[in-house]
């Protein structure tokens, strides 16, 4: 039935679910934030801010081997542009998770930018900037993460509405055969 197609498509969105790729990146971005704030401290030396610079550097390339590493069927969710379309053979709804490459990507962008500055000059300010970017792109994962969880409940909804609507039909059907067998 199609209601059984539609939901046999929510396992395997389910399967691609960003979840397992959102926790490490909301970590590494929650320590980076934990990080540029004490260097956004006035107490602070340069030479303890260049240490922390090492560590904002290796949590940023441990972010980037994470969009580039997760993956579902050969997409890439974090860093494709193109939409991913899951379907079982034979009739029934498609389920499309549009692509937040795109978003990732620009979030990722100016979360460089503003490494990039603190690096070049690890200044309070500078880090109190990083901060604010770090937030932006913490908020940013956190959306993406949403509007994926959005579209899998809509196709789960779907096939459950479905599957209520066949059962509607063949409950009517059987009740009417059942009339004519009586007559």
């Amino acid at each position: 039935c199609a209601g059984d197609r539609a939901e046999a498509g929510v396992g395997p969105a389910e399967g691609a679910d960003l979840t397992r790729a959102r926790h490490p990146l909301q970590l590494d971005l929650q320590r980076m934030r934990e990080l540029a704030v004490q260097a956004s401290s006035d107490t602070l030396s340069q030479t303890e801010r260049e240490a922390i610079n090492t560590e904002l550097s290796s949590l940023r390339s441990g972010i980037s081997d994470t969009v580039s590493q997760t993956s579902f069927n050969g997409h890439k969710p974090l860093k494709d542009t193109t939409d991913l379309k899951i379907s079982e053979t034979g009739e029934g709804p498609t389920l499309t998770l549009h692509e937040q490459g795109t978003t990732i990507s620009n979030t990722l962008t100016s979360l460089d930018t503003a490494l990039s500055t603190f690096a070049s000059s690890p200044t309070a300010d500078n880090a109190t900037a990083l901060v604010s970017q770090i937030d932006d792109a913490s908020s940013d994962i956190s959306g993406v993460r949403a509007n994926y969880g959005a579209q899998v409940s809509r196709f789960s909804s779907t096939a459950r509405s479905l599957d209520t609507s066949e059962g509607t039909t063949s409950d009517f059907i059987s009740r009417t055969q059942d009339t004519d067998f009586t007559e």
